[in-house]
Formats: structure tokens, sequence, C-alpha cells
């Protein structure tokens, strides 16, 4: 078996990504909110053309180092993600009125 490049293992995990996102939106296609999909469309669209381009125009080393520069990026923001957190969002307080007060007290055995 011979060994694949870079160029050639990222357009083969690229293929693999699509595959599992249309898998996924058809499990979820009843839950999907397909306004912020149709959202989405044009920066994927996008992206994935301007990742097609650069796979078109890099050669084996300048892959290389990119694909290096990008794991280097996601394990630098993970390592700050870990280290000074997320913002969380704040909890809602709990209504003082409506429907969830409006409870009757039980009736009293005579």
């Amino acid at each position: 078996m011979r060994d694949l490049s870079a160029k050639e293992l990222t357009g083969v995990i690229l293929a693999l990504l699509l595959i599992g996102d249309a898998i996924a939106l058809w499990a979820y296609r009843r839950d999907a909110n397909t306004a912020v999909l149709r959202r989405l469309i044009p920066s994927v669209l996008t992206s994935v053309g301007l990742g097609a381009l650069l796979l078109a125009m890099s050669t084996q080393a300048q892959m290389r180092r990119t694909i290096g520069a990008i794991l280097l990026a996601l394990v630098l923001v993970t390592l700050a993600q870990r280290r000074w957190g997320t913002p969380q969002p704040r909890p809602r307080p709990a209504p003082r009125h409506g429907r969830a007060s409006r409870t009757r007290p039980a009736p009293q055995s005579v």
C-alpha cells in the first residue's frame, strides 16, 4: 500500500467530512433550523472554494506547513480556553409571577 501525500489526505478528509455533514443533516432533518443553514451556505461554499484553491496551488511542503500551522493554532486556542475559560451564558432568573406561581393550595379535608 502506498503512502498518501498531504494533499491527497486532505482531499480524502474533506470528502469524509462532507459525507458526515450530509448524513447529519439527513438524520436531524426534522430538528434542523433551515434559516440558520441557509445563512451558513455562502460562507461554507466560500471556505470550500478557498480550500480547493489552496490545495491546487500549494506544493507538498507548503501543504504540510499549512496543516501544521492550523493544528498549532487549534492547540493554542484549546489551551487558552482551558486556561481562561470560555464565557458562559448567564442563567435566566426564575419567573416571580406567571403560571407557575399561580398554583392553588391543596384542598383541606374536613
